[in-house]
């Protein structure tokens, strides 16, 4: 079973990303800013994995410069 678990992770990221551009395109995102790496950048500034629910989505602040 090894073998299927990296398919599986790879399954909820992609499941995940097609959820993203789903809320971009509810958001009335124009075509190009609803694509994979504007879907990429939403999930990576709520902070949200793969496994995580839409619900556990964060507000963390984050800088341009390091600290």
């Amino acid at each position: 079973m090894p073998a299927d678990k990296p398919s599986r992770k790879a399954a909820a990221r992609k499941k995940r990303l097609a959820e993203a551009v789903d809320a971009l395109t509810a958001l009335q995102f124009g075509p190009r800013q609803r694509n994979e790496t504007a879907a990429y950048t939403l999930l990576a500034l709520l902070d949200l994995g793969p496994d995580a629910g839409w619900a556990d989505a964060q507000a963390p602040l984050r800088g341009i410069t390091p600290s």
